[in-house]
């Protein structure tokens, strides 16, 4: 797939990136300091939506490791001579054969590995209903029909909101999204991996915090109430529910009603013994098409 003039819109925003990232590594890592906010740190590391998805499709399917790819890669698009398939090729070989990470590219590599675990939107797209009807064969035999009788959707509203002021338990930054939807609709795991946090904070009323397989944690806040099953310690597939869109928290516990119903959704990733919180909103975008169709018998 040769790169195409309308990709450079957002390739440019890579592009530089790739000079900041080893600017933001040197001054955090070496040097010792921080910007401003937390959010200034987290927002050096975006990528953009169309080139989370074009290398996602890569990835999976060359069986390659997404962050390796998008590490091995940044640097490459700066030359606009080559072409993706040219860059991702090279990017396979050099994981597969060789030479190391350098130390920039570690670090690096260390904090967009979470794309790794990523396979579902955490929102439901729809539940499909359905019944079972039993009746009588020609030979008079029971059979069992499965009939469809409805589907319900689920809509939500999406704006980048990360960084933004919040003042409830004092000023802070909001470090993930809100994806602003019904009550009731159906939340899904964006990542295998266990249960390390479940109940009730004042904050985010009733939460769940998944660690996934490389090490990520995925907060899950203002749940109306967890799925059946839910407990700290169990093990999470990807696509499974595990809570619904609520309105709780900013209170003691059963607080609700204090703002609209929401989704609020945070994924941080460990540096240091310190959590970074990535700005979740490029990859809600590049993994709408993986919203989860569930199915229900009556």
């Amino acid at each position: 797939m040769k790169k195409k003039k309308s990709y450079i819109l957002f390739v440019m925003p890579i592009i530089l990136s790739s000079f900041l990232f080893l600017f933001m590594m040197s001054f955090i890592f070496f040097l010792g300091g921080r910007p401003k906010s937390e959010t200034e740190v987290a927002r050096i590391f975006e990528i953009p939506s169309e080139f989370i998805g074009i290398v996602v499709e890569y990835a999976d399917r060359n069986n390659v490791l997404r962050a390796k790819l998008f590490t091995y890669s940044l640097e490459k698009l700066i030359d606009e001579e080559m072409d993706y398939d040219l860059i991702f090729k090279k990017a396979k070989q050099r994981i597969k054969t060789g030479p190391k990470m350098n130390e920039d590219e570690q670090q690096i590599y260390e904090i967009l590995k979470y794309l790794d675990d990523i396979e579902k939107h955490p929102l439901a797209l729809k539940t499909e209903y359905y019944t079972v009807v039993e009746h009588e064969d020609e030979n008079g035999e029971i059979e069992h029909e499965i009939v469809y009788l409805r589907t319900e959707r689920y809509s939500f509203q999406l704006r980048d909101d990360f960084g933004e002021e919040r003042t409830f338990g004092g000023e802070r930054e909001h470090m993930g999204n809100d994806l602003m939807s019904n009550i009731g609709t159906p939340i899904a795991s964006m990542t295998e991996g266990v249960i390390e946090a479940i109940g009730w904070t004042e904050l985010g009323g009733y939460r769940i915090g998944i660690t996934s397989t490389t090490g990520a944690y995925f907060f899950y806040a203002h749940m109306d109430d967890f799925a059946p099953g839910m407990r700290k310690g169990k093990r999470i597939s990807p696509g499974e529910v595990i809570g619904f869109v609520g309105d709780t928290g900013y209170g003691p516990k059963g607080t609700t009603g204090q703002f609209a119903p929401h989704l609020h959704l945070q994924i941080g990733t460990e540096i240091d013994g310190e959590m970074l919180w990535m700005n979740p909103y490029q990859v809600l975008i590049a993994f709408e098409n993986r919203r989860v169709t569930l199915t229900e018998f009556e």
